[in-house]
């Protein structure tokens, strides 16, 4: 795998903390107002469906109307039709009878024959007003035909009853014949013209059927396009919620990652306490991986292992001994490689089984300077989340330590004095009061570089600066580490000695000339001398810096270069 920079990302925040997408919801003031689109969806839905039962409704009473008609009036007249058919085959009938019969048997026929003509003719009547404007001729015409029968079976009937009958027959067989022919024809001619209306009937209500039912499947089909439309977009609705809820809970979990983690730092108070925190960390937050921690040295110039998660580990896992041997240092940025055979891996992995796993070489940054390397193995490939939390652990461990260098660095500079690195006065003395208040007892030396004032006005004050120095640098390196060194101002200095008698720390001052002596044969600082006055353990420091003040003058005044006690200059005096 070529090596990427791999810098865990994080949400955009705005200074509530929250993302900010949450953020600008609660800058509005709570949940923003808005329509949702499954609402909207719905609500359309609704309202097309509405209206396709409004257009079925319509159409179904389109064709019930039309029904209606048919049944009401277009049934009514052929079966009016019909009758008047039966009716004047049933007339034709008869009256064929009528003429044929004796008189005996003519009376009861005729009164039928009337009767039939009759009802024929309010059938006819009937015909008249159930007809449609567009059936009127054949109506007129079947009419006409129908009066012209009925007028040629009474000119029969009536010739008949005055005893033509040879007459009334010719009649009735040639005039009635070619009359009923021509009736029965209107007839058809009428039957047709009342089918072709019914038809032409029929096919309106097909059509508005049609019409009806296309048009209820056209609403249906965009219904179902805009329920489809509607699940997709609430779909991807209920995916955005999920991916927002993950990500604050992902958002949540860090930040709570990052508030135990900054907890554990604040209660690191040295910075090998902070490395180990993060090695803690490494540990918790990343089971299963192995991880140590190279920083520099004071010098910057090599790299030494500082924590590790497997101690039991002798050699370290990553041999890099040189900041500048490092890529991820000189890059300043973390890098991942899958396989350490590949050409672009680092150097330092070469040879590594990185099988199913990963490399992490995450630089240490502290005031912006990368002064160490937390180099870890994931045991598989590193999710997104991991990365994440080694750079939160990699970032709070390097704020942490810079912390500690800054707090180191003041404190120094408060405690020391910026001319020699000692003890400033009042840091002398608020070390002396611990020693008084655990009761150790202490020996006082009162130090003064001998004509200290010759050396500024002979060879000015950076030499008399470099005698300061020089003198500092022996004072440090003589005395105990448990011993307190201070510079007590201008060319004076006190030494305390705990649990040291005016013999010993006579003594000590003596190996303090010699030293002194020592260092001033190399270099370029003009050679001098110093003289020192010892005093013994009291209740009072001030008494004891006193007293080493007055041992001081008298080493002055016997020629200086010397030490000397006060306790000796005490036995040395007579008695009153």
């Amino acid at each position: 795998m070529a090596t990427t920079d791999t810098r865990a990302r994080t949400l955009p925040t705005d200074t509530t903390g929250l993302p900010a997408d949450h953020a600008n919801e609660r800058r509005a003031g709570g949940t923003l107002p808005r329509i949702d689109a499954v609402t909207a969806g719905l609500v359309i839905v609704v309202l097309l469906l509405g209206g396709v039962a409004l257009e079925a409704f319509r159409g179904t009473g389109a064709v019930m109307a039309h029904i209606d008609h048919l049944r009401n009036q277009d049934v009514a007249l052929l079966d009016t039709l019909h009758d008047l058919r039966s009716r004047d085959l049933e007339t034709e009938r008869l009256v064929g009878q009528y003429l044929t019969r004796s008189d005996a048997d003519r009376a009861a026929l005729l009164t039928e024959i009337v009767g039939l003509l009759g009802a024929s003719r309010d059938d006819r009547q009937r015909l008249e007003d159930l007809a449609h404007p567009a059936d009127r001729v054949a109506i007129d015409a079947a009419s006409a035909a129908g009066s012209r029968v009925a007028e040629v079976h009474s000119s029969a009937l009536r010739l008949a009853g005055e005893g033509s009958p040879g007459e009334a027959a010719a009649l009735f067989f040639v005039d009635g014949a070619a009359a009923t022919e021509a009736y029965r024809a209107a007839l058809e001619d009428l039957l047709v013209a009342q089918g072709a209306e019914v038809q032409s009937q029929f096919d309106g209500v097909r059509q508005e059927t049609d019409i009806a039912r296309a048009l209820v499947s056209s609403v249906l089909l965009v219904v179902i396009l805009l329920l489809a439309l509607v699940g997709r977009i609430n779909r991807r609705q209920r995916r955005q919620a999920q991916q927002r809820s993950a990500e604050r809970d992902a958002f949540s979990a860090d930040q709570a990652m990052r508030g135990r983690m900054h907890s554990a730092f604040e209660m690191s108070l040295t910075e090998d306490a902070a490395l180990e925190t993060a090695r803690d960390a490494v540990r918790q937050e990343l089971p299963g991986w192995r991880a140590e921690l190279l920083m520099a040295d004071s010098s910057a110039a090599h790299l030494h292992r500082a924590a590790t998660t497997h101690p039991e580990a002798t050699e370290p896992s990553c041999a890099v001994a040189t900041p500048m041997d490092c890529p991820a240092i000189r890059r300043g940025a973390a890098l991942c490689f899958d396989d350490a055979d590949a050409y672009d891996t680092c150097p330092q992995l070469r040879g590594r089984d990185l099988t199913g796993g990963t490399a992490v070489c995450s630089p240490v940054k502290v005031m912006g300077k990368s002064v160490g390397i937390l180099h870890s193995i994931a045991p598989t490939q590193p999710a997104p989340s991991h990365l994440q939390r080694l750079e939160a652990i990699v970032q709070t461990s390097g704020d942490r330590v810079g912390v500690l260098r800054a707090f180191a660095t003041t404190r120094t500079q408060a405690e020391r004095d910026p001319l020699t690195g000692l003890l400033n006065r009042r840091s002398l003395e608020d070390a002396v009061g611990g020693l008084t208040a655990q009761d150790v007892p202490y020996s006082v030396a009162f130090c003064d570089l001998d004509h200290f004032k010759r050396i500024n006005d002979t060879h000015g004050h950076a030499a008399g600066d470099r005698a300061l120095r020089q003198f500092g640098r022996v004072l440090d390196s003589t005395f105990r580490p448990g011993d307190l060194v201070g510079r007590w101002g201008g060319e004076e200095f006190v030494i305390v000695l705990a649990e040291t008698s005016t013999e010993e720390a006579a003594d000590a001052l003596e190996r303090v000339r010699s030293s002194l002596a020592m260092a001033l044969l190399v270099g370029d600082t003009p050679s001098f001398t110093v003289s020192a006055g010892i005093a013994g353990p009291t209740d009072d420091f001030e008494t004891a810096v006193a007293r080493a003040d007055a041992a001081l003058l008298e080493a002055k005044r016997r020629g200086r270069d010397r030490v000397v006690r006060h306790d000796a200059l005490v036995d040395a005096e007579p008695a009153g």
